[in-house]
């Protein structure tokens, strides 16, 4: 690598020249705008010869790839494609050459014996050998976050009325009251006529009203409270904040809405209206019990005692 230049212009041109001058590999030494300040008589010949038969093509050709080189400080590999095949340099940044006021400057080195091409072409597939393999792992990452996700909803929600389910009901409200929380309510409530419905008109019929009751208890919700389906025809519902009374007024409008007729299609083509009642049990928090255990069983007892005294009402055809 030169790097000791005479103070003397002419004397470093001709310092460069009595080294390389007849070197069978292309010298150069350019400026980032690629002005030629020494070429020796081999780079002469191929700046001839050029990329289209002129004397720029080539340094047409290096100049784009000229200031990547003065911004490293180690040897970097340029290819130019000339006429008569690929022609590789060596090139690295020459700083302080008095050869003009330029100020740094590249100095390039034919690289035909293809070390340094060899090494850089090793070096250039190993980065995208491990490009590759790192695309390849993040996809994998992502496919089995979305899995993940996927089986985390399969897990955490009921098919059938995309409620939640009752296991994560209780973590729901265990993680609540360990929050701190001050007041909060735990409603059961449980359909009223559903048996009949499945008895009469099948379970075709009976996932449809669970469908539409999931849907109806979705849609009135605040986006804190949890409703969950516990199985079968059995629902519940947390919502945080609330005093009995408040509580008392939110089943009842959870059951004006699950009373809403739904509609069915029988296998005949039969339109019906098949309607539900349902029966609340409700258990406030403090005052019912200090944990999720506590308010479920005060809330399943209080249900049925409603249940008891309602009664249930059957469908009825369009």
């Amino acid at each position: 690598m030169v790097t000791n230049f005479s103070a003397d212009p002419g004397a470093t041109v001709q310092q460069l020249d009595a080294v390389f001058g007849r070197a069978p590999e292309p010298v150069m030494l350019l400026s980032e705008q690629g002005e030629i300040s020494y070429a020796n008589q081999r780079a002469k010949a191929l700046l001839a010869a050029g990329l289209d038969g002129t004397d720029d093509g080539l340094i047409a050709a290096l100049v784009p790839q000229l200031s990547q080189v003065l911004r490293s400080s180690v040897t970097i590999p340029i290819r130019v494609d000339l006429k008569s095949g690929p022609v590789w340099f060596k090139a690295w940044r020459i700083s302080g050459a008095p050869l003009d006021e330029r100020g740094a400057m590249v100095m390039l080195f034919g690289d035909s014996s293809g070390i340094l091409r060899s090494r850089f072409m090793l070096l250039r597939n190993e980065v995208a050998n491990i490009e590759h393999r790192r695309a390849r792992e993040l996809k994998v990452a992502q496919q089995l976050k979305t899995e993940a996700q996927h089986l985390r909803r399969l897990v955490s929600t009921d098919q059938l009325t995309g409620l939640t389910t009752g296991q994560e009901l209780r973590k729901a409200v265990t993680k609540a009251l360990e929050r701190g929380t001050k007041t909060g309510a735990l409603l059961f409530a449980d359909l009223d006529g559903f048996k009949e419905i499945n008895d009469t008109y099948g379970h075709s019929a009976g996932d449809t009203v669970l469908e539409h009751v999931g849907q109806r208890l979705l849609e009135h919700k605040r986006g804190e409270d949890v409703s969950a389906r516990l199985g079968g025809d059995e629902f519940a519902f947390w919502i945080a904040d609330v005093d009995a009374a408040i509580a008392t007024r939110i089943a009842l409008r959870l059951r004006r809405q699950i009373e809403r007729p739904v509609s069915w299609r029988g296998p005949d083509g039969q339109a019906l209206d098949l309607v539900v009642g349902a029966s609340f049990g409700i258990a406030c928090y403090p005052q019912d019990g200090s944990d999720y255990a506590a308010l479920a069983n005060a809330a399943d007892a209080r249900m049925y005692t409603n249940k008891r005294d309602r009664k249930a009402v059957l469908p009825q055809r369009a």
